[in-house]
């Protein structure tokens, strides 16, 4: 093995261009939609990496749809979380505004 070789930081779907994660992570923020929660039990930042991965999958394939993003921002909650806690004009208004990123 070469010692001389640096290795390069592991990249994630996060850190593409193309996938707007921080964006994505600053709605989150933002719109809150688990108001009432702790911020470490919310994950925020697991969430977006998720969604932003699925988002990159798709958009390399060319399947990327509007959609497909309101689903994908549903699943990025429990069915608990959807049911008791997501404010529902909160979970509107994350979808139309990561749309908003993705197709503008």
């Amino acid at each position: 093995m070469n010692k001389n070789v640096k290795e390069e930081p592991e990249e994630t779907a996060f850190d593409a261009p193309l996938t707007q994660g921080p964006k994505v992570l600053a709605l989150f923020v933002e719109i809150d939609p688990l108001d009432g929660l702790e911020s470490e039990d919310q994950r925020y930042r697991d969430r977006a990496e998720r969604f932003c991965a699925n988002l990159l999958w798709r958009r390399v394939t060319g399947e990327i749809t509007p959609e497909f993003i309101n689903l994908s921002v549903e699943r990025i909650f429990t069915t608990a979380e959807l049911i008791d806690e997501v404010k529902p004009e909160a979970l509107q208004d994350l979808k139309y505004r990561i749309c908003q990123l993705y197709f503008k």
